[in-house]
């Protein structure tokens, strides 16, 4: 076998770097390049989804918010003999414009989330806003009864909004 000298060994290695160099970037060019488009557009994809989930998640939080915010000032109006027209707004609000609000937005959150622990979650939401309804409008609960039903509906409304954030995987 012939020696090689230093000289021909460093050639002979740069030769063989700059065409495996070459082989992989033809390699690149015909096998990467074909999907780079499909390979963006799922990224983008589930970027967006995801940026649409967690807005979806922050708009149920709000509306739960203020739904039960406004169970306060409604339970408390219902118990008056004579509500004032704030406490009258404030029946109509939690009668009208908030329930359908946060059903909305309890809606979209089981539309964008198909999970079963999520659907349990929101299906006890929704039986503690039904008993929360109910107990406001009947005169004679006592304010402390309606205030454990109210704590109960947004303790379920977080869980609800934290098992959605963990699907996300933003919530550990």
């Amino acid at each position: 076998m012939a020696q090689w000298d230093e000289s021909k060994k460093f050639w002979t290695e740069t030769a063989r770097t700059v065409l495996l160099g070459v082989a992989g970037a033809l390699a690149i060019l015909w096998v990467v390049k074909p999907w780079e488009k499909d390979i963006e557009y799922r990224a983008e994809l589930s970027k967006t989804v995801l940026a649409i989930r967690a807005r979806v998640v922050d708009e149920f939080l709000a509306a739960s918010y203020r739904y039960t915010a406004l169970a306060y000032d409604a339970c408390r109006a219902y118990q008056k003999p004579e509500p004032s027209n704030d406490d009258q707004t404030a029946i109509n609000l939690f009668q009208g414009e908030a329930v359908d609000s946060f059903r909305s937005a309890r809606n979209r959150l089981d539309v964008y989330f198909e999970s079963s622990d999520l659907s349990h979650e929101l299906l006890t939401a929704d039986r503690l806003s039904r008993e929360l309804f109910a107990l406001c409008r009947d005169a004679k609960t006592e304010q402390k009864i309606w205030e454990a039903k109210r704590q109960e509906l947004r303790i379920a409304n977080n869980s609800a909004a934290m098992t959605a954030l963990r699907i996300l995987d933003i919530r550990r």
